[in-house]
């Protein structure tokens, strides 16, 4: 399930609908915020849309997520600590 929709994100940056992508980027970074691969993904995928909208300083912005993604979704996973937006939604999805 999560490689189509990867799939479909990055065809997404691909035809230039960066819109969209951002905004599947976002729904699906809180429900996979939990799953530390996945979310890593997620941020490398938003990096990457970033670059190819031209805004190399967002695309700069992006690598703080992607170094921290990783702990961070362990952390959420195992010890239950996430901001509440994420703790919230991504539990209603386990």
């Amino acid at each position: 399930m999560f490689e189509q929709q990867l799939r479909a994100l990055r065809a997404q940056i691909d035809a230039g609908q960066f819109d969209a992508a951002e905004a599947a980027i976002k729904a699906l970074h809180v429900s996979y915020h939990r799953c530390w691969r996945e979310h890593l993904r997620l941020h490398l995928c938003w990096l990457q849309l970033e670059w190819r909208r031209g805004r190399p300083l967002a695309s700069a912005w992006q690598l703080l997520p992607v170094l921290f993604a990783v702990p961070v979704s362990l952390a959420h996973r195992y010890l239950g600590w996430a901001v509440v937006a994420h703790r919230k939604d991504s539990e209603k999805r386990q």
